[in-house]
């Protein structure tokens, strides 16, 4: 499934999603989803969560290893993965196919959420297999950056949501 980071809150509502996937280059956006969506998690329960950071030199094997391992603290869990970059090698392609089938046999087994984030996904990355499948049992939010023409009423929604109301005054102002 794919969404945009507007519909975040109503779709973590709906159902158990297993799979996130979150890129794109605008920071708030990205921060706000994962805080959103771990959050999320651990108001049903997920407690521990499991971070890693993918960069030349990481072991994919680890993400395999990692789910199919009992935790000692925690019945369920978050397993977050930071792209550093969307070019995760062959190594790297064949593990993620390998765990999207995994997790495509254990659809009913609800103890582990993955979210994957990082920078803009180009073409290329967006195509892979491993990318497709993960976003079929999943949910896909890419970020896009706010459009000056957006942006007014993108700061009102957010000052809603803080529950703070924003003069138009104090609006022009701070998107001065």
């Amino acid at each position: 499934m794919k969404i945009y980071h507007n519909k975040l809150q109503h779709t973590l509502a709906q159902a158990f999603m297993p799979v996130w996937l979150v890129f794109g280059d605008e920071p708030w956006q990205k921060n706000d989803s994962v805080a959103s969506i771990i959050k999320h998690a651990q108001q049903q329960g997920f407690s521990e969560i499991i971070r890693f950071s993918s960069d030349n030199k990481f072991d994919w094997h680890q993400l395999i290893d990692e789910y199919q391992s009992m935790s000692l603290f925690a019945s369920q869990r978050i397993i977050e993965v930071e792209f550093t970059s969307i070019k995760v090698g062959d190594h790297g392609n064949k593990t993620l196919l390998a765990l999207s089938e995994i997790l495509e046999k254990n659809t009913a087994m609800h103890d582990v959420i993955f979210i994957f984030h990082g920078p803009k996904l180009d073409g290329a990355s967006a195509n892979r297999k491993w990318f497709k499948k993960l976003t079929q049992l999943g949910c896909y939010l890419p970020l896009y950056d706010i459009d000056n023409k957006s942006l007014p009423r993108w700061l009102q929604t957010q000052a809603k949501s803080l529950a703070l109301n924003l003069s138009p005054e104090l609006s022009s102002l701070l998107l001065t």
